[in-house]
């Protein structure tokens, strides 16, 4: 019984002591920004060299604008992005800097990293992108359609992340599509829903015109009539 009850108590503080462990950086930039050390990050970012630190990648491939968006640090984004740091740069596990920003409920910094027109919506190796996550988010709020939520997702769709895109659950094997995450809780004929809905298929009309796309990906032409033969004009006889 004492032998079980020191096991419990080593286990919590081992639990506890992990925990507590501060998060460990190779690049001194990163750890400045994740420890919000203002005045270190103002001296890494100021000094002759900040070219090569703003892309410093982590053995996770995470650079210093995954760690700004995960601190929710806008000012820090806004200048990395001034620098020139990569928007679209995608860590081992295939997440960007928007997709955590999004993630971590970042949204101005998600804002600031849109500005710079990403190309890359992915939010991970699963095949989910930045709209699963948002659809995901809008679930714990207590206004899920509040205008906010609504517009970011929106412009997302406008800058061309796709609400066809899918993943498939690992236990059910269903097909899960970031609007089908709000359906199963709101229902098909929620009015709120439905109004969101055509709100996002327009933007998606919006950005395929103006990316000049004519349809969508396993979208199928109409078969095309081919145009009938000319019949040959009789010869003249002699």
């Amino acid at each position: 019984m004492k032998f079980l009850k020191l096991f419990s108590i080593l286990l919590v503080a081992t639990i506890a002591h992990a925990q507590e462990a501060p998060r460990k950086f190779e690049s001194p930039l990163n750890a400045a920004i994740w420890n919000s050390n203002k005045k270190e990050v103002e001296r890494l970012l100021n000094a002759k060299a900040s070219r090569f630190t703003i892309n410093a990648a982590e053995s996770d491939g995470s650079v210093p604008l995954h760690v700004a968006a995960e601190k929710n640090n806008p000012e820090v984004v806004a200048k990395l992005l001034e620098l020139g740091a990569t928007v679209d740069k995608a860590n081992k596990a295939g997440a960007t800097p928007l997709s955590t920003a999004i993630e971590h409920n970042s949204v101005e910094v998600a804002r600031l990293l849109m500005a710079k027109k990403p190309m890359i919506f992915t939010a991970g190796n699963s095949g989910q992108n930045v709209l699963h996550l948002l659809a995901q988010r809008m679930l714990t709020q207590p206004d899920p359609f509040d205008s906010k939520t609504t517009k970011l997702f929106v412009d997302l769709v406008r800058l061309g992340a796709d609400h066809g895109d899918h993943y498939v659950d690992p236990v059910s094997r269903d097909k899960i599509f970031p609007l089908t995450i709000l359906e199963k809780k709101f229902g098909a004929k929620d009015k709120t829903y439905l109004a969101f809905v055509k709100s996002v298929e327009d933007a998606r009309k919006a950005y395929r015109a103006e990316a000049g796309v004519t349809e969508e990906p396993g979208e199928k032409k109409p078969p095309v009539k081919p145009a009938p033969t000319p019949k040959a004009e009789p010869k003249p006889e002699h």
